[in-house]
């Protein structure tokens, strides 16, 4: 069967008349639109609808740039809570690592929940002066319900803090344990101890770094944030108490072995 030119030049024309209407479908879901409207439809498939089974994913957080300001800038509320997170966070690793050195030094579990109001009677900061320093600790005032007396036992560390030449500035005052003025300065001072008494020869190697080993309630980190605003406080640099302690170092000679017992273990 022939076919003439134009029948062929008719067939061709469909044809193309076909594709058109297709691309102007696929681009617009309309028959006959010359326009894509991509970011409307990119928005109608990131809007969740109700009943869909999807709350997890209206309810996250995410950062996002504000465009408000037409910078780069992102979510502020968002990072002010992240970082208050994290800050809380590294805290309460800190704390547990003074608890764990102070265990390994007395050879004594000491309950978490009670970690401060143990620091704060001084039992267990009297039996750590006592490791040091033996002859330096008379009696231990051991009364469960806090009373003044039990700053005797704070002040054994103080003497014994002074005796090994300690620097001042790491070491806390009274009432910032005593009245909890400043906890964080009483964990501070501890994790430098630990490394003043081994670069000084200590038995007891310094705190172990568990940031990131350990998990937290919600609950434990908004009462530490909370504890920290309502009492103006800052975290001390942990990260850098090791250099710090170094730094107090130099330039002071190293122990003999002589001197440490003599030191550290006189009666």
């Amino acid at each position: 069967m022939e076919i003439d030119d134009s029948q062929l030049n008719e067939t061709n024309s469909n044809r193309v008349e076909k594709c058109e209407d297709k691309k102007d479908i696929s681009a617009s879901g309309e028959k006959g639109s010359n326009s894509s409207n991509l970011s409307g439809t990119s928005d109608s498939n990131l809007n969740l609808k109700e009943g869909s089974g999807n709350k997890g994913f209206q309810d996250r957080r995410r950062l996002r740039r504000n465009v408000n300001d037409g910078k780069n800038s992102y979510n502020k509320d968002w990072m002010d809570i992240e970082r208050k997170n994290l800050q809380a966070y590294e805290y309460l690793c800190h704390v547990e690592e003074a608890k764990e050195w102070i265990e390994r030094c007395i050879e004594e579990k000491i309950d978490s929940k009670q970690f401060e109001e143990q620091l704060r009677r001084g039992i267990v900061l009297a039996k750590l002066a006592r490791i040091i320093q033996p002859g330096v600790v008379k009696k231990i005032f051991d009364a469960e319900k806090l009373q003044f007396r039990h700053s005797d036992n704070i002040n054994y560390l103080f003497t014994v803090m002074k005796n090994i030449n300690f620097p001042e500035n790491f070491v806390f005052e009274l009432t910032d344990l005593y009245d909890k003025k400043n906890i964080p300065k009483v964990i501070y001072c501890l994790h430098a101890l630990s490394h003043y008494l081994e670069v000084t020869g200590f038995l007891h190697p310094a705190v172990k770094d568990l940031v990131g080993q350990l998990e937290f309630s919600e609950e434990q980190l908004n009462t530490v944030q909370e504890n920290f605003e309502e009492n103006g406080l800052q975290l001390p640099q942990f990260r850098n108490v090791e250099a710090a302690v170094q730094k107090e170092m130099v330039g002071k000679n190293q122990l003999t072995e002589e001197e440490k017992r003599e030191l550290y273990y006189k009666k």
